[in-house]
């Protein structure tokens, strides 16, 4: 029982963070990463930039494949076979790949107004999707 015990302190406190960390380098022109990417994910009245969810829906398609991946590594985790980290960096890994599949199978909203679609046709699309600055933000990290 104290084995257990001591196996259910190493997960307490720990947390998963997962998306695009406001300490993500910007894009060349200095826009923050962090700041498109809530854009997108949420919209912006101010901008006319349709809500574009990528992070919320690849974190709901994670939870069944975290919750099958728990119930395979449990086991391993209660025998010492994995310590806590193991586990956490595991679920952190689908949570993200999850993201990026939503990212890169996106079938976004189109622009709302004529402006806004203008700055997409001289590049905000090739800066979103072409250049992969974004999407190669999208990391986790356990704490």
């Amino acid at each position: 029982m104290l084995d257990l015990e001591r196996k259910l302190k190493e997960l307490e406190g720990k947390t998963i963070k997962v998306g695009v960390p406001a300490s993500t380098a910007p894009y060349e022109d200095g826009i923050s990463t962090a700041v498109v990417a809530a854009v997108h994910e949420y919209g912006s009245l101010t901008r006319n930039v349709p809500a574009r969810p990528f992070l919320r829906p690849g974190v709901a398609n994670a939870i069944p494949k975290i919750n099958k991946l728990l119930q395979i590594k449990l086991p391993d985790f209660v025998e010492g076979k994995i310590n806590a980290d193991g586990v956490f960096t595991l679920v952190g890994e689908i949570a993200r790949s999850e993201i990026v599949r939503m990212w890169d199978n996106n079938n976004w909203t189109p622009l709302k107004s004529k402006s806004a679609q203008t700055a997409v046709e001289k590049g905000d699309r090739q800066i979103l999707l072409d250049t992969g600055h974004l999407k190669g933000s999208i990391t986790y990290q356990v704490i």
